[in-house]
């Protein structure tokens, strides 16, 4: 697991980070299920720079060359956990490898953890890059404020 601490500052951040909270709390003001992925928890911005920014920064310092699959905004609402799991296991064609990009700190819980003791507290701007296919990690349950991230997800990832 690669981690880069001050990937994105912190405005950046804020501003990514108000785009799916207000997305969160209008879904949520029309009656949506607060832990649906689908419905309220998720933007597809895929087409937004960021991709680009993420992909060649990690793409020259980790010598990888990346294929994105798509990029999602996502809310983690107080009270989301997400238990172990490998990506290839649930059902969905969403490639190999991952990153995330921690949005915001201000809440408690939603610590980053895998099988084999990795645990990481997000902080804002920390991106990660990681095999999502065949690592084991979840997201401890969030108990104080929404937790936010960009998740990129990465296809047919060949290193030199």
């Amino acid at each position: 697991m690669f981690i880069f601490h001050n990937f994105l500052d912190a405005v950046t951040c804020e501003s990514y980070k108000k785009r799916i909270n207000d997305h969160y709390i209008e879904k949520l003001s029309r009656g949506m299920d607060p832990m649906s992925f689908l419905d309220s928890r998720n933007i597809d911005i895929t087409d937004d720079p960021i991709r680009i920014r993420t992909q060649k920064f990690l793409e020259s310092c980790i010598r990888v060359k990346l294929t994105c699959n798509q990029v999602e905004l996502q809310t983690w609402p107080i009270g989301c956990p997400v238990g172990l799991h490998q990506h290839d296991d649930q059902g969905r064609d969403i490639g190999d490898y991952n990153s995330l990009l921690y949005l915001n700190s201000n809440f408690s819980g939603g610590e980053f953890y895998t099988n084999t003791g990795i645990m990481l507290r997000p902080t804002v701007g920390t991106l990660t890059f990681f095999d999502g296919s065949k690592v084991m990690h979840g997201i401890k349950p969030v108990s104080v404020n929404n937790r936010y991230t960009i998740i990129f997800w990465w296809k047919q990832t060949e290193f030199y």
